[in-house]
């Protein structure tokens, strides 16, 4: 798939030379001769990087970075300056408003090739890298949400396991309790027969010593 590069110069002789030096390396070309149609361009078009001439006649090659820079869908594109303006101001300008590099006109074909071959690839790897980092984050959202799972199920089994020894807990109350009640009730029991025992004994004890007595009387 072709790269693809944005110029946006109001000078038609400049922007001749520029487009036909990278349509010969391979580039798809995109242009515009104003900063409004340029930043227009640059949010349909997509470019992989945009060659921005500073003095144009409705908004300077200033403003329209800015305006690049402040809009979601055109911030991470790269911007290259070209400009006959060579004051250390004017280039310290570009680079805080965003600009990446700054090529003097009229401009060396050979020097435009290699800065532009040099942010191309610098952006293939932020891109990239970005790619990347998305990735990643989607697998830790991913393994955080099966974490979060495991222990939801983790929680559960040690709730289920909690009522059953609970229930197990309240279930062997109640067999002990029983148990202590068969027990008093068999000690009652066996009481209660040694008493009858006790008693019958006396009774026939009794009842043969009144037989004895009745014969000694005869």
């Amino acid at each position: 798939m072709k790269q693809r590069i944005l110029i946006i110069d109001d000078n038609v002789t400049n922007l001749k030379v520029a487009i036909d030096t990278l349509e010969t390396y391979d580039y798809e070309v995109l242009m515009a001769r104003n900063g409004q149609g340029g930043f227009a361009r640059a949010k349909i078009g997509h470019p992989d990087l945009i060659l921005l001439d500073i003095k144009m006649p409705d908004i300077d090659g200033y403003e329209v970075c800015r305006q690049l820079k402040a809009d979601e869908q055109t911030r991470q594109i790269p911007v290259i300056f070209i400009s006959a303006l060579q004051e250390v101001f004017d280039k310290m300008t570009a680079f805080s408003i965003g600009g990446v590099d700054y090529i003097t006109k009229p401009f060396q074909t050979e020097e435009l090739l290699a800065r532009v071959k040099t942010h191309l690839e610098l952006r293939r790897l932020q891109q990239e890298l970005q790619n990347a980092n998305e990735t990643l984050e989607e697998k830790v959202r991913d393994r955080t949400a099966e974490l979060a799972e495991a222990n939801t199920q983790l929680h559960s089994e040690i709730e289920r396991r909690k009522r059953q020894q609970q229930e197990k807990d309240r279930l062997f109350a109640v067999v002990s309790e029983q148990s202590d009640q068969l027990r008093n009730l068999t000690n009652l029991l066996i009481q209660s027969q040694q008493s009858d025992r006790q008693g019958l004994a006396i009774d026939l004890h009794n009842e043969i010593a009144q037989k004895i007595e009745l014969v000694q009387s005869t």
